[in-house]
């Protein structure tokens, strides 16, 4: 593939390649539409240990303080009262939402002394990086709030000024969302979109010259859907070791009339300055914004360390493969005995349950005393969990036998009596949750786990063995903490990027936002990882993008119960969800038959955790993550708020497709200032028509209105464009069978 100079265009959709164009997943990176998922799913603990951490580099200087024993065990108890969450995926009648639970009591004392030692090196990797990696478990997300300088922070707000400026001159009533930088506006549009051919490409000086350029011509249009026999040649010879999750719908991940345009970056040996834009940024004028050009080039010149970091090869196996190794890895629990789901709210049932604090017979109220026999079975059985007890509440619990529990029934029982068994019934509960969860340092020890050697279980997946399902202990492949060199490794070629500039507005009466879950799905432009860098944020909260990641979990892949067979046991199943972090809606327990539905209800995704985004942070992560901007709201309910980040989408290296090098500028008002401007009545032009009034420029602009391409007509372009890529986005999560698809997903 090739669109550089002296050389015939040739990437997908020009130089007879088609739109869907592949190379071997193996030497590219992986966009997150090829069907990679983690597996096995993060342990809930091991969710907790990432949301700990994230928690604690955000902390001012703790890079250093973290190697200060009185510093590090106050953190832990600040974050033991803090409102410190991790989300469990939740189970509903007819899709999947979220529910927060706190992070810090899944966090032992091994727990704890891991993430210590992670962290320790951490702050080594960050005194030499200056970034550092979280919610790295799979894939990862890259954080840095030092890199972009805050003098590049004041150039950039400056820069971005004028932009917002007009935007409120041609609408004054600033929308919830305003893209000043759109890619959405003006793409390629083929059988639309002029494209100089011939190897002859637009310069970023005197770029809008070249739409005058007699070598263009109009991208040709591609016929769609493919033929049968052209697109199953191309799976079956482009793809032999890629696996989408649906072939049949390989070609929907693909627009067959719109590509966003990246511009090109290249690399130079200036230290001070080592990139530079060589073709314009679509949307953004290279003479009117030449100072936001600037500032562009020094948070791409600082992104590309943190793409580096959290980009990852395709692979043929599809699972695991990630940046970041798993810490616990397993695909079942220690068996303490299944923990029924009526032990979450017990603490709120057994008050509701005494109407009143009279002494009343079993016979009489049959709602006590149906949980009278589920206290008892608890407490009491199974047997050998009595080992994991501390010897008081051990030898509470012998003194209970069957005749205890039938003079109750019999006798009847009093409140004092009744209540008194609700803190023995926590204590076990909350031991025997703590007993169920796998413990980092079980199955490789974090020296092993650094060093790529943790493919080993600590409840292996299940095999058959004479017709029965037995866990095996085979380990997984081992996995190292990869990492890549974009400027080693393209130093030549350079780098494809495509920019927007996004804000959020926030009113009185519009006072909060919310986005959508989403990832850039369509794969014309195969953007494989973005960065955000936030430069704006005025009388609003400060916000966190919440990150999720496909995760495989088949049922007949994990161990249940003792026997590891019992898929049809709800209690079994209450305690897988436990351990591995999702949940049922009380709503979607009453409808769900587990003999029936089972193998329908694992979740597809995985919320690995949430990021502030404070101001000048700079932020990447893989398209392997969905994501999704939350908690943003007015301080001040009574002023309007605004929030801005820059979003740099990152094409794969390992391809070229078309881009502003290739395409002349197409916006109406930059090719108006050239040819009428300029070149009719402006410096240019014979004396006389210099002098012609104002009105009649306007006319003969009128008749021009569409050249190359007006604002009105690429408006409704982006309409389309974006129907292209939320279809993209559906096509990718049905793939993930995640059941529902948000209409509103594009929204952020």
């Amino acid at each position: 593939m090739n669109n550089a100079a002296e050389a015939p265009l040739r990437v997908p959709g020009f130089g007879g390649l088609p739109i869907y164009h592949q190379i071997d997943p193996h030497g590219s990176f992986n966009d997150g539409t090829a069907g990679w998922r983690q597996c096995p799913r993060l342990t809930a603990r091991e969710l907790a240990m990432l949301a700990l951490m994230n928690w604690i580099t955000d902390r001012e200087n703790w890079h250093v303080d973290i190697f200060d024993e009185e510093t590090v065990i106050k953190w832990r108890l600040d974050a033991s009262v803090s409102s410190l969450y991790i989300t469990l995926d939740e189970q509903r009648i007819r899709d999947w939402g979220e529910k927060k639970v706190l992070a810090m009591p899944l966090i032992s004392e091994t727990a704890w002394r891991w993430c210590l030692e992670e962290l320790r090196d951490k702050a080594a990797s960050f005194h030499q990086k200056g970034f550092i990696r979280v919610l790295d478990a799979g894939s990862c997300v890259c954080k840095s709030d030092g890199f972009v300088s805050t003098d590049i922070l004041e150039a950039f707000s400056s820069a971005v000024a004028p932009l917002r400026q007009e935007s409120r001159r041609q609408i004054p009533q600033a929308e919830e969302i305003t893209d000043l930088v759109d890619p959405s506006m003006y793409p390629i549009y083929y059988g639309r979109t002029n494209v100089l051919n011939g190897g002859r490409q637009v310069g970023l000086d005197g770029c809008v010259e070249s739409c005058f350029s007699r070598h263009a011509t109009i991208a040709s249009t591609h016929p769609w859907p493919p033929l049968p026999e052209e697109l199953a040649k191309v799976i079956q010879e482009e793809h032999r070791s890629l696996t989408l999750p649906n072939d049949a719908d390989f070609y929907k991940y693909y627009s067959s009339t719109f590509q966003w345009l990246p511009c090109e970056i290249k690399y130079t040996m200036n230290k001070e300055a080592p990139v530079r834009i060589t073709s314009y940024i679509n949307n953004l004028h290279p003479t009117r914004s030449k100072p936001l050009y600037k500032t562009i080039e020094r948070i791409i010149a600082s992104s590309i360390p943190l793409w580096s970091n959290c980009l990852f090869k395709g692979n043929s196996r599809h699972v695991n493969g990630g940046p970041a190794p798993i810490r616990i890895r397993t695909y079942g629990y220690n068996s303490a005995g299944e923990l029924p789901l009526w032990l979450d709210a017990v603490s709120e049932d057994m008050p509701e349950l005494w109407k009143d604090g009279s002494s009343l017979k079993g016979s009489q109220n049959k709602d006590i005393k149906d949980y009278l026999r589920k206290i008892y079975n608890f407490l009491v059985y199974p047997v050998h969990t009595t080992s994991l007890l501390p010897a008081l509440l051990k030898d509470k619990i012998t003194r209970m036998n069957f005749q205890t529990l039938e003079g109750w029934n019999r006798s009847g029982i009093d409140h004092e009596t009744f209540m008194s068994l609700l803190p023995l019934v926590e204590e076990k509960r909350d031991i025997m949750i703590a007993a169920l969860h796998p413990e980092p340092g079980t199955a490789f020890s974090y020296k092993a786990w650094k060093e790529g050697r943790n493919g080993k279980v600590i409840v292996g997946a299940p095999d058959f063995v004479d017709s029965d399902r037995v866990p095996v202990q085979a380990p997984d492949p081992d996995e190292g903490i990869y990492t890549t060199d974009l400027q080693e490794t393209f130093q030549r070629k350079g780098l494809q990027i495509i920019i927007r500039l996004r804000e959020v507005n926030l009113t009185p009466s519009n006072p909060t936002f919310t986005g959508s879950l989403t990832f850039e799905a369509q794969r014309n432009e195969h953007i494989v990882s973005t960065a955000a860098y936030i430069y704006s944020s005025s009388n609003v909260t400060t916000p966190q993008l919440s990150f999720c990641q496909p995760t495989l979990m088949d049922p007949l892949d994990y161990h249940f119960g003792a026997d590891g067979n019992m898929l049809d046991d709800d209690d079994a199943w209450d305690t897988q969800r436990r351990v591995f972090g999702f949940t049922q809606s009380p709503e979607a327990r009453i409808h769900y038959n587990v003999s029936n539905d089972w193998s329908y209800h694992t979740p597809p995704l995985q919320t690995l955790g949430t990021v502030d985004l404070p101001i000048n942070r700079l932020l990447t992560w893989p398209n392997t993550l969905q994501h999704r901007l939350d908690g943003l709201a007015l301080c001040d309910a009574t002023q309007p708020g605004r929030f801005g980040m820059l979003l740099l989408y990152l094409v794969d290296p390992n391809y070229r497709i078309c881009s502003t090098a290739n395409v002349p500028p197409q916006q109406h008002d930059w090719w108006a200032e050239v040819a009428l401007d300029q070149a009719v009545f402006g410096t240019g032009a014979v004396p006389q028509a210099r002098r012609v009034p104002l009105e009649v420029r306007q006319i003969v602009d009128g008749y021009a209105a569409g050249c190359p391409m007006g604002k009105e007509e690429a408006k409704e372009i982006k309409i389309e464009v974006e129907e292209d890529r939320a279809r993209a986005l559906g096509v990718a999560r049905d793939g993930m069978q995640s059941g529902f698809h948000d209409p509103t997903a594009m929204r952020l």
